[in-house]
């Protein structure tokens, strides 16, 4: 893993068993249940903190939107440079776009979706095994993308 450092937490009784529940539930172990609690927090600091005011949920909701429509834009514009169809393009928009969400209401962080995400969304969706594969291709395409522009941001 990239840039993680081990810390020990003290916690009482009921978080712990209340951690070690929701991370089965979301198909996490408990420490990366509560990394990603620790980064959406800390990203909502971020945006506060860079906004230089107060942190609402609607400030941090419209946040999130306007990213993930940015990464949307940015796949669609890869795409283009690529020399794929309008119809390819916008049919990879909507199947990336269905899987941000998807990955937000398991509160999934865009910088930390994994290839077992993609497995996971598929597992769910009620579509024809042919189309799971269509979408899991898209989508993987759609990971290398984000991992690309991961490593052009640092």
């Amino acid at each position: 893993m990239k840039g993680y450092n081990e810390i020990r937490v003290r916690l009482p009784d009921h978080l712990v068993t209340w951690l070690n529940e929701f991370a089965k539930q979301t198909a996490r172990t408990s420490d990366q249940l509560l990394a990603y609690i620790l980064e959406h927090y800390y990203q909502a600091w971020k945006i506060g903190y860079e906004m230089g005011r107060g942190i609402t949920s609607e400030s941090i909701s419209e946040k999130i939107t306007i990213d993930i429509e940015k990464v949307i834009e940015d796949f669609a514009k890869e795409l283009e440079k690529r020399g794929y169809s309008k119809k390819t393009i916008k049919d990879r928009r909507t199947v990336a776009r269905r899987f941000l969400k998807w990955c937000m209401e398991k509160n999934i962080s865009i910088a930390s979706i994994e290839e077992e995400h993609i497995d996971l969304f598929a597992r769910e969706l009620s579509l024809s095994t042919k189309t799971k594969y269509w979408y899991k291709n898209i989508l993987r395409d759609f990971l290398r993308f984000l991992q690309e522009r991961s490593r052009e941001m640092r």
